[in-house]
């Protein structure tokens, strides 16, 4: 299985997003960067586009942030496997969310389909 946000665990996640239509009504766009931070400081970071022609995945930054979503290897795994909720995280101060937050409250439908195919698509457990 390919690691937490490595190019492999990436591109699965570009083509399950690009396998669904987005909702009746959503938002205009957005791009939300996900940053995930290792034990030992670093970080590793791929972002999500939604625009008029879909949903696009990719490894990296990006300068065009709509919001950048910021959490710790073992949170980020909590959320995919089910384990932990968002908006707990949230509230516990685990997720660190800077940008347009509106926006991202707008674009709930979005981010719903966004994290079902996130979870959908297997990842190495390893937390290091």
């Amino acid at each position: 299985m390919p690691a937490l946000a490595s190019p492999e665990w990436v591109d699965a996640i570009d083509g399950a997003l690009r396998a669904v239509a987005r909702p009746q009504g959503a938002s205009t766009g957005f791009v939300v960067e996900y940053r995930m931070v290792d034990r030992d400081g670093s970080a590793v970071s791929y972002h999500v586009r939604a625009d008029a022609a879909g949903y696009r995945a990719s490894a990296g930054t990006t300068t065009a942030t709509t919001a950048t979503v910021t959490m710790d290897r073992s949170v980020a795994l909590g959320l995919i496997r089910g384990e932990r909720e968002a908006h707990q995280e949230m509230l516990m101060g685990t997720i660190a969310v800077d940008g347009d937050t509106i926006a991202l409250v707008e674009a709930q439908a979005d981010i719903a389909v966004i994290q079902a195919a996130i979870a959908a698509v297997p990842v190495d457990a390893d937390e290091n």
